[in-house]
């Protein structure tokens, strides 16, 4: 029976100001990744993505996490489950329309 390896990443709140930091961050958390499960199956990314749900938040989660991160282990898209956060609404999109 083969094991199913599972990375999950959650509360990742993205914004412009948090770009350098997150980068560092990544970093050791992949080459952890990779020590420990090596080449995983599957990433799930739950919870707060971005900062404030604004478009370029979303851009800067695709460009710092999610391709990196498929590019390191050579990851399938269609393997990342995504569930999304409070913080991912746009609330001045959500108030304007209340």
């Amino acid at each position: 029976m083969r094991t199913v390896k599972i990375v999950h990443i959650s509360d990742l709140h993205v914004r412009e100001s948090s770009v350098d930091e997150l980068k560092i961050r990544l970093a050791a958390f992949l080459d952890d990744v990779d020590k420990v499960c090596h080449v995983p199956d599957f990433l799930v990314v739950s919870g707060d993505l971005a900062f404030s749900g604004k478009r370029e938040e979303y851009d800067l989660v695709d460009e710092v996490v999610l391709r990196p991160f498929l590019s390191r282990f050579n990851l399938d898209p269609r393997r990342v489950i995504v569930s999304m956060g409070n913080h991912d609404i746009n609330r001045a999109k959500v108030n304007s329309v209340i």
